[in-house]
């Protein structure tokens, strides 16, 4: 393993309840009454697939609703949004062990940037890259291919942490080793989906990567 790839949402920063809320409040102004585990199925996915599933059946939706969801996201997060429990001791021990430490998110980069900076996270990134920059979104691999490409490592040398079912499918089609983290789903979903470890802590996750590399 020659470097890692982090999903951001709910990986590194503890945004997708914010999400969650932010979409059941915007809906709901719009009559559409869903719950926070409705949109549960959507993580990993840019934000444009919750209004293009939900305009099916509401074809009143249009694009507007993306800037109302943006704009109640980013009031919840100023106030609410933190690290995931501990990451930071994670990243501090991998960046003492000079691993290459890279981001690829669905996220747009506005939302990457404003997320990391306000969690101090961003200084442990050499490579930051975002859906925006590929054509197709997990879980095609393209943006962890890009990531790869961006930190001048092969794919297979590559490691991905990922909390998504979506997530975990991109980074298997990359041809890369997955460890799915459990703050979204079950362990089950992710080792079906293909992760080779799971974690609900990142003590777990640190311990298991050192006995592998022995």
């Amino acid at each position: 393993m020659q470097a890692i790839i982090f999903d951001m949402d709910g990986v590194l920063v503890d945004s997708e309840p914010l999400d969650r809320r932010a979409w059941v409040q915007v809906l709901g102004q719009y009559g559409v009454q869903v719950s926070e585990d409705d949109i549960l199925s959507f993580t990993g996915r840019p934000t444009a697939a919750v209004l293009e599933h939900y305009r099916r059946t509401n074809p009143a939706l249009n694009e507007n609703i993306l800037i109302e969801k943006h704009e109640v996201f980013y009031e919840l997060a100023k106030v609410q949004l933190q690290p995931m429990p501990g990451v930071e001791k994670f990243l501090q021990a991998l960046q003492n062990d000079g691993l290459p430490l890279a981001v690829a998110s669905s996220s747009s980069h506005e939302r990457i940037h404003f997320s990391l900076s306000r969690t101090g996270l961003l200084r442990y990134f050499q490579v930051v890259c975002s859906g925006e920059e590929v054509t197709n979104p997990k879980p095609a691999p393209d943006v962890f291919l890009h990531t790869a490409s961006k930190l001048q490592v092969h794919p297979a040398s590559c490691a991905v942490i990922e909390d998504s079912i979506h997530g975990i499918t991109a980074a298997r089609k990359a041809g890369m080793n997955a460890y799915g983290y459990t703050s979204s789903f079950p362990a089950a979903k992710l080792l079906e989906a293909g992760a080779q470890f799971t974690f609900d802590e990142f003590e777990s996750l640190e311990q298991y990567l050192r006995t592998e590399n022995k």
